[in-house]
């Protein structure tokens, strides 16, 4: 097996095993955002607001660990869902887990706050799509003002979007374990004494 070859195998093996010790744990704990910013629902269409969140992981005895250094965003969605504007967050202060932005109301208002994190899923065909993962807002009292008209657009649990990333993982690590394997018999094979 070349050196290159091992090094591939190992680093697909590495990446498989990362995403697969890393999922169970986003899994199974809470991650949630929480607004410190309030967010009129009748802000006028096309103005700028700017807003404040937190993204954090509630563990099991109560503990709170920030998410930080992540691809976050926040995203307003008018009532009718038709119309959205999304963008990334700044975080302040770094490693805090604490993101502020300004954002651009929707026409038709805000009917609904998402917070998120960028992701992307890819088929064993290499086609790959957006799949973020969002994060319920706990406080969706701060977004004040009349309800929306139309019902909001449902969010996807948490641990029901970690599937696709657990699958890739799982296949990364094995094709890069069968690969590394099958290599190394094949030079193992061919490196024999010659002439017998």
């Amino acid at each position: 097996m070349s050196r290159r070859t091992r090094t591939l195998s190992a680093v697909i093996a590495l990446v498989g095993i990362i995403v697969l010790a890393a999922a169970p744990a986003l899994a199974k704990e809470g991650a949630e955002a929480k607004l410190d910013t309030a967010i009129p629902r009748d802000a006028e269409p096309g103005s700028t607001i700017d807003v404040g969140w937190s993204v954090f992981s509630t563990f099991e005895d109560g503990r709170q660990e920030p998410i930080y250094g992540s691809p976050v965003y926040i995203r307003l969605v008018a009532p009718d869902g038709q119309a959205s504007t999304e963008v990334a967050g700044t975080e302040k202060p770094s490693g805090s887990g604490h993101y502020m932005a300004s954002i651009e109301v929707p026409a038709g208002g805000i009917g609904e706050v998402v917070v998120g994190m960028v992701g992307e899923a890819c088929t064993a065909a290499g086609v790959c799509e957006r799949s973020d993962i969002i994060f319920p807002v706990t406080d969706d009292p701060l977004v004040s003002g009349a309800a929306p008209v139309a019902a909001p657009a449902s969010t996807t649990p948490i641990g029901s979007q970690l599937i696709p990333v657990v699958v890739i993982g799982t296949a990364a690590a094995v094709a890069g374990a069968l690969a590394a394997l099958i290599l190394g018999r094949r030079r193992t094979l061919g490196s024999g004494p010659a002439g017998r």
